[in-house]
């Protein structure tokens, strides 16, 4: 109808995209220092509530770029417990009377191709 190519016009570009992000990492900001133990899915229902649709995504995105990191304790899905008691020393020091008695070795790195 207006004679223009659909090529040769483009969108323009979004203004309010960094007000947008501001008021996103503001508002991040906030919940993080009411509660230093939340992430991404905990903080996304808080932003949903008010009105503010971010993805997690989004979420994990913005918070390394505000130095932020959830601060919990990981799950410990293994106990080792003390590792004295998983590997005992065998060799009783008092019985050992002489030199080239006892040898010992460790074997941590043993270099391969």
């Amino acid at each position: 109808m207006l004679g223009l190519l659909r090529s040769t016009t483009y969108k323009g570009p979004v203004r309010d995209r960094q007000s947008k992000l501001r008021q996103f990492m503001c508002r991040i900001d906030a919940l993080y220092l009411e509660n230093p133990r939340s992430g991404r899915w905990i903080m996304l229902p808080y932003l949903a509530r008010e009105g503010i649709s971010i993805t997690p995504d989004g979420i994990r995105s913005l918070m390394p770029r505000m130095c932020l990191r959830a601060n919990h304790q990981n799950p410990r899905t293994t106990d080792p417990g003390d590792p004295y008691l998983r590997f005992p020393y065998l060799v009783d020091l008092r019985q050992v009377t002489s030199e080239d008695q006892v040898w010992a070795t460790e074997i941590t790195y043993i270099p391969l191709q």
